[in-house]
């Protein structure tokens, strides 16, 4: 890929995880089993500046949260609903699960997440997070509320990537996220760019600190 075909690796990969307490890091040394489903979403958060609840994969919210946060992506894919219909929506069978954060009565905060094991870990990965900016409250929040759904659920780690820039980086680095070699991952993902027409030789393209990833920017999750 990046002999002949011309492509620019982009390393080190941004893979990082979170323990589920002392119970989580059980469950990961052990290899249980995941002992639920996401079939059943847990009661909204209430009773503090900021609620958190359940939503669906195409709720006109996803529009306001993207529009405040497209200003901080670097480079990186458009999260709007028409994206979220076309990476989620259409794999019915993946179990991929939604969550809203509000404050004031403003969608600020949405994140998307799935239970997955690897290798016999029971882990949620976090698909997407997108937090609007000065809002990293609600997105801790929200993060909790969906830790909280997956250790219900059996997960033991959480998984993400983590993005170069932004609120939500910030909020996944306060969340504790913590970012893991390259020769720890329990899988070697390569990701490498080449840009193409009036993008071909853009320095910013090849500059892996101006991108912003999530696992479903890639199809293994």
């Amino acid at each position: 890929m990046t002999g002949p075909l011309g492509r620019v690796p982009l390393r080190p990969f941004p893979w990082c995880v979170k323990l589920l307490g002392t119970g989580g890091a059980l469950r990961c040394l052990t290899r249980r089993p995941l002992s639920g489903s996401f079939t059943q979403a847990p009661a909204p958060l209430e009773g503090s500046a900021v609620e958190v609840r359940a939503c669906s994969l195409d709720e006109p919210a996803i529009e306001a949260v993207w529009k405040a946060v497209e200003a901080e992506v670097g480079v990186g894919a458009v999260r709007d609903v028409a994206f979220s219909r076309w990476r989620y929506l259409s794999r019915g069978d993946a179990g991929y699960r939604a969550a809203l954060a509000s404050s004031g009565g403003k969608a600020v905060a949405f994140c998307v997440y799935r239970l997955l094991p690897v290798r016999g870990v029971p882990a949620c990965f976090l698909m997407d997070l997108q937090v609007a900016p000065k809002h990293e409250d609600a997105g801790e929040e929200l993060l909790r509320w969906a830790e909280g759904h997956a250790r219900r659920c059996g997960a033991g780690v959480m998984s993400a990537l983590l993005p170069s820039r932004g609120t939500a980086a910030a909020v996944l680095q306060r969340s504790r996220y913590l970012r893991i070699p390259e020769r720890l991952h329990p899988q070697t993902i390569r990701f490498s760019v080449r840009g193409l027409g009036e993008m071909a030789g853009c320095r910013q393209l090849s500059d892996a600190s101006a991108w912003t990833l999530g696992w479903s920017d890639t199809d293994v999750v």
